[in-house]
């Protein structure tokens, strides 16, 4: 089990070493992740609706992982 762990920090330290290696590619264009908002009523209704199906869709994720991550460890 320490054995698997101590690869698996191994494994997370130099992938952390890479990203810090070269930030002008990480960060590059953030702002183009996410969808704008736009200047008509209907397009700001679209920006609403595609946030709030995003919100659903991490609180999902996220219980899923905790569920997957407390049948891991239990």
């Amino acid at each position: 089990m320490f054995k698997k762990f101590n690869n698996l920090s191994k494994s997370a330290f130099a992938a952390l070493l890479m990203l810090s290696l070269y930030p002008s590619k990480v960060l590059s264009d953030w702002d183009a992740l996410n969808m704008r908002e736009g200047v008509t009523q209907v397009s700001r209704d679209v920006f609403e609706l595609h946030m709030l199906i995003f919100y659903i869709c991490v609180a999902i994720g996220a219980v899923v992982f905790s569920v997957m991550f407390y049948s891991l460890f239990r």
